[in-house]
């Protein structure tokens, strides 16, 4: 039996009106949906419509729990957290440091957020680091959110634009 699961990942949407989160995670229709940090929103809406969610260096603070986050789906191990734990300039440094963090959980992917800036890189041991990027303010680019298909045991990565960006 083929397992296709669809992931809806976003961050660093800093308040942005709850009916536009709602609208893309109705559009997207996922299986899981992740939120990076950032978010500015209400505890308790964040609970009802991520599965998955950690507090960036914007949010509220909902105890350690809520640092970090390890979890499995299809097999992929996966690390979430926002990011600014490790942020170091310049940005090569810190994408280093990122990767060095994804071999220290013993995980295939670390999604993060922090930066506003949409990546996906592979490091030579097939360790993943990836940013959805901001929807409300992104950097050097435009607004960006992703979707990660796994079937398989095959996992992509596409970067999606919002349609009010």
């Amino acid at each position: 039996m083929v397992e296709t699961k669809r992931i809806l990942v976003m961050s660093d949407t800093h308040g942005l009106k709850q009916d536009d989160i709602t609208k893309i995670i109705e559009k997207e229709n996922c299986d899981y949906n992740i939120h990076c940090g950032d978010y500015l929103y209400d505890f308790d809406y964040m609970k009802e419509h991520f599965d998955y969610f950690v507090d960036g260096n914007n949010d509220v603070k909902h105890g350690s729990e809520y640092n970090s986050k390890t979890f499995t789906i299809c097999g992929f191990k996966f690390f979430l957290f926002h990011g600014n734990q490790l942020f170091w300039h310049p940005y090569h440094v810190w994408i280093k440091h990122l990767f060095y963090e994804a071999h220290q959980q013993n995980v295939d992917v670390l999604l993060f957020g922090h930066s506003h800036t949409y990546l996906v890189q592979q490091d030579n041991q097939h360790i993943i680091i990836a940013n959805p990027g901001s929807i409300t303010m992104g950097r050097h680019r435009k607004s960006t959110y992703m979707i990660i298909t796994i079937k398989n045991r095959e996992i992509n990565f596409e970067e999606k634009v919002p349609e009010f960006a």
